[in-house]
């Protein structure tokens, strides 16, 4: 019975995919896995039914965060595949159109035309340029949230990358929130493995020299350089 909140543990802890766009799947998928088990006995259909009141108490308004709600709605593989709230799912699509309109004050702020002719055959042409952003947020919308759910292998930012030209609004609003971290998990590992450095016999190690060491663990995979670097430049 907690398996599921194992591997849902699992999922949202990782650091080499984006977790922003998981958070609301995962807590739809772990109440759906969690209602459909069958206590045996009593002790089980106590835990089942603590379970899930603590899951909704904790995690019922996930749904209601912005940023999750973006995410999770840019990520080609989800959509509105996860969501329970159709207020919510809506709400999101509002903000991330939002997020490619153009600032009121810098409409406001713009020089008027210098054009010397105010009555040109291309005045027209200049005014539905300038209308153009907010129609085409709208249709790319309506026309992605048509496009088939891509595999749940796939890269969403690969995804992007194949879409950018149809989608090019959308694709700048992917790019803002789906690398966004769905979790505190890979923040705390790096704390935990600052422990294991930063130690009593290590104590004044400045916190450039601290930071350079663990920029320089993130880049590379070859442990034996990054030990000669340590000794080399850090101790």
């Amino acid at each position: 019975m907690l398996r599921p909140l194992e591997e849902a543990t699992k999922i949202i802890s990782g650091e080499k995919y984006y977790t922003a766009s998981m958070v609301i799947p995962i807590v739809s998928i772990l109440k759906d896995k969690l209602q459909n088990l069958n206590g045996d006995t009593f002790e089980a259909k106590d835990i089942k039914d603590f379970l899930l009141l603590e899951i909704d108490k904790r995690m019922g308004s996930v749904e209601q965060v912005s940023i999750l709600a973006m995410a999770t709605m840019l990520d080609p593989r989800f959509k509105k595949l996860h969501f329970k709230d159709p207020q919510a799912c809506a709400n999101a699509i509002i903000k991330i159109k939002s997020q490619t309109k153009p600032n009121i004050n810098d409409v406001e702020n713009q020089p008027p035309s210098t054009s010397t002719n105010s009555n040109s055959f291309w005045d027209h042409y200049q005014l539905a340029q300038s209308h153009s952003p907010n129609l085409d947020i709208d249709v790319e919308m309506s026309a992605y949230l048509r496009m088939p759910l891509t595999s749940f292998e796939s890269d969403p930012l690969n995804a992007w990358e194949g879409m950018k030209s149809t989608y090019p609004n959308l694709h700048q609003v992917a790019l803002k929130f789906l690398p966004v971290v769905g979790s505190s998990v890979p923040s705390e590992r790096v704390f935990s493995a600052a422990a294991n450095v930063l130690t009593q016999k290590r104590n004044r190690l400045s916190p450039d020299r601290l930071v350079s060491y663990f920029s320089f663990k993130v880049l590379t995979k070859n442990t034996s350089f990054e030990y000669f670097f340590f000794i080399y430049y850090v101790l």
